[in-house]
């Protein structure tokens, strides 16, 4: 995602992204960060209890799968970089 903020008004694929050295943060601190970037939970009806628990919405964005283990606070700024989010645009 480089430095442009998210969601930006371009839509595109990423296929593979850079090497982060880093740690997952915990469950508060990532809940933190995506309210911090104005981002808001969201359950939307469902079956499967990932979109329930784990899904976020942001300016007619939507990110799910949002959990520690897809995201890391990069060691060389301290910075949590989001690696495995799943991201659509709520139509």
């Amino acid at each position: 995602m480089g430095r442009r903020s998210w969601p930006s008004r371009q839509h595109y694929l990423v296929l593979r992204q850079s090497f982060i050295a880093g740690s997952h943060p915990d469950e508060f601190t990532l809940h933190r960060w995506m309210h911090d970037q104005g981002w808001e939970p969201w359950s939307p009806p469902s079956n499967l209890a990932m979109i329930v628990n784990k899904t976020w919405r942001k300016d007619g964005w939507v990110a799910t799968d949002v959990r520690p283990e897809n995201a890391l606070i990069a060691e060389s700024d301290g910075q949590i970089r989001a690696i495995d989010f799943i991201l659509g645009k709520r139509e």
